[in-house]
């Protein structure tokens, strides 16, 4: 579900923001009890990108 930016999932909670200058990027997975978060005053980065692909990596070296 998606409600207002905020990505809803099973596990997942997700939410990007921007404002001039900045750009930022949070997810939670609930059931590992994981929090990553993004800041960038680079606005050619793509924090969501970023921060999936740490979760996938952290996801990937758990298993």
């Amino acid at each position: 579900m998606v409600l207002f930016g905020l990505f809803l999932g099973d596990d997942l909670v997700s939410h990007a923001g921007y404002i001039v200058g900045f750009k930022s990027h949070f997810i939670v997975d609930r059931e590992k009890e994981l929090l990553i978060a993004v800041f960038s005053n680079i606005t050619t980065n793509n924090p969501k990108r970023i921060s999936t692909g740490l979760l996938e990596i952290l996801d990937s070296s758990s298993s």
